[in-house]
């Protein structure tokens, strides 16, 4: 059952990346560079195959689709999981300002029909450790 509006719980995780928005972009935009800061989606490696990308996830294999190049920053990912549920995650790559040499990265976490709140905050935790690593990536 989908649940209502009302229902609906998100939470906004960023973090501040002293780097060009494009150079974010460019980097977090490449699946194949998602192992190396995407922890709770490619732990195992993410990997095109014929039928898409594909990783191995904590919760098995999953599907990722991925937003189409664009110049908007726009990150967003759909994950199928194992029993089929596909979960929309936006994701974007948003600039300080016009010539900024500065940019904040913001994942949407929402919880799910049937997850617990406990679940729900260790998502958003694996969430802020993923955007933790990206931004140490991105600083050296």
């Amino acid at each position: 059952m989908t649940p209502t509006l009302k229902d609906m719980r998100s939470r906004h995780v960023s973090v501040w990346i002293e780097a060009p928005p494009d150079a974010v972009y460019v980097f977090a935009s490449d699946p194949g560079e998602w192992p190396r800061w995407a922890a709770g989606l490619a732990q195992g490696g993410l990997r095109l195959t014929a039928e898409g990308w594909i990783a191995d996830s904590p919760m098995g294999i999953v599907r990722v689709s991925f937003t189409p190049a664009n110049t908007h920053g726009v990150l967003d990912h759909v994950v199928e999981l194992p029993s089929g549920e596909r979960v929309y995650n936006p994701l974007r790559v948003v600039p300080a300002g016009e010539n900024e040499s500065r940019c904040e990265v913001v994942f949407t976490v929402r919880q799910r029909a049937g997850m617990t709140d406990e679940q729900f905050d260790a998502d958003v935790a694996a969430v802020e450790a993923d955007l933790e690593r990206l931004r140490a990536l991105l600083e050296r």
